[in-house]
């Protein structure tokens, strides 16, 4: 390959021979994050990368619970978290992670506690003083690579993203961010409706994978006309640039409409790759949610 260079280096124009020796490089390492779902990092090629992914599913399906173990399953392998949720303090997101913690410890800790029971100090001296020890002795590593962005003021993609470079340069470290969720978000832009505002919203969050190599996993609600049928890509909520944009599409929905389907009170559900732009669309993995305990299990 010649050494000679035709193209200035602040033009737009990207050359294919410098972006194949980048490509073909061994030096280049490609990160993968894993979920915590083995069927879903299975489907995804390993686990999330740099790529932007859309999460969606009627209401009190589980989307913000989901979202949170994924956030915790990075923080669990040493990765920073960006949580950014419009609807949830950071209090509350914790008391779920916390629960969770509860169910999910096997013999680490006498009781399990829901998250109101935490959110609402409903827990008695001992659970709490229990609690407390665990959370130091074997998850302080955890939490302290989960952050969540606050603000008293509208919340814009251009904030979100300096935050992330700022917790690139205090960490060292490529962040996942979550914004939870999509609507919300693009309710802060003042276009002329609100199709043009999720798109604007959009639009930045894909940048933000793009330019930042950062992994972002961003919740979508869905059209109301779509809430008793299956979900496909049309569902997703003023759809126009969010089916087109994410490089994942995936949906979350009870099996078959299926209730609640034991003793616990779990609900069976299924999330479906509806779009991959670099795999087989249509595949999905069955999951178990437990909606008292903010936990989902992968179904074999």
């Amino acid at each position: 390959m010649t050494d000679k260079t035709y193209i200035s280096q602040d033009s737009n124009i990207v050359n294919a021979e410098h972006v194949i020796s980048t490509l073909l490089s061994n030096d280049r390492i490609v990160n993968f994050y894993p979920t915590g779902i083995d069927g879903l990092d299975e489907l995804l090629g390993g686990g999330l990368t740099d790529r932007m992914y859309v999460l969606g599913g009627v209401a009190a399906t589980g989307k913000t619970t989901l979202a949170l173990q994924i956030a915790v399953e990075t923080a669990r392998n040493g990765n920073p978290v960006l949580f950014v949720s419009l609807e949830q303090s950071p209090n509350d997101l914790l008391s779920k992670i916390l629960s969770r913690e509860t169910k999910i410890s096997g013999n680490k800790l006498s009781f399990s506690c829901t998250a109101t029971d935490i959110k609402y100090n409903k827990l008695d001296l001992s659970e709490l003083t229990e609690l407390r020890d665990y959370v130091l002795d074997n998850y302080s590593d955890v939490i302290k690579n989960i952050n969540f962005y606050e603000s008293s003021e509208r919340i814009s993609v251009e904030d979100l993203r300096d935050a992330i470079l700022e917790l690139q340069e205090i960490t060292d470290k490529t962040p996942l961010l979550v914004v939870d969720y999509l609507q919300l978000i693009a309710s802060m832009y003042q276009k002329h409706d609100d199709k043009a505002n999720v798109d604007e919203a959009v639009q930045q969050l894909k940048n933000i994978a793009k330019n930042l190599h950062v992994p972002v996993v961003v919740i979508s609600s869905l059209n109301r006309n779509s809430y008793a049928k299956k979900i496909n890509m049309s569902s997703f909520k003023e759809s126009g640039l969010i089916e087109y944009s994410a490089d994942v599409l995936m949906g979350l929905e009870p099996y078959k409409s299926q209730e609640y389907s034991n003793s616990e009170n779990e609900i069976q559900m299924t999330l479906t790759i509806l779009k991959d732009k670099d795999a087989p669309w249509g595949t999905s993995v069955k999951l178990m949610f437990n909606p008292e305990y903010n936990t989902f299990t992968e179904l074999s």
